[in-house]
């Protein structure tokens, strides 16, 4: 049974090299800038909805709610701008990284919105699938 199993592992190996990476981390890059935008769009558009919807107050002044909203259109921008310019996804793993140490932290600290768990996951899920798809893409070993 191993002879089996071990025998198909180079085909195996072989035919995961041969994917369209390139294609895949593209797709990737712009699905993940796509979420960055609407999460933007809801922050700097409808933050009296977009945060009692994931678990906060509404606080007085919606200044910085929306300046959030801001910011995830220049991180949106700037993964697609970085992936066409330079074929590389360095920004959006460290974004991702960064959110994933931040919300990890708030939902430690005891944090109680409930989408803040979610977001980690999400943000951490993100980073890793771009770092793997990436090195894929070019071939990284080790």
């Amino acid at each position: 049974m191993d002879r089996a199993v071990s025998a198909g592992a180079p085909e195996v190996a072989a035919s995961v090299r041969r994917l369209p990476w390139a294609t895949l981390e593209r797709w990737l890059v712009w699905a993940i800038a796509l979420h960055s935008l609407a999460i933007g769009i809801a922050l700097s558009l409808w933050p009296s909805w977009g945060l009692p919807f994931g678990g906060f107050s509404v606080p007085e002044s919606l200044f910085f709610p929306r300046q959030g909203g801001a910011f995830h259109y220049v991180v949106a921008f700037a993964y697609v701008w970085e992936l066409r310019r330079h074929g590389t996804v360095t920004i959006l793993v460290a974004a991702k990284t960064v959110g994933t140490v931040f919300l990890t932290a708030m939902l430690v600290s005891g944090e109680p919105a409930w989408s803040i768990g979610l977001s980690a996951a999400g943000d951490a899920g993100m980073g890793l699938a771009a770092w793997w798809v990436h090195r894929m893409k070019t071939g990284a070993e080790g």
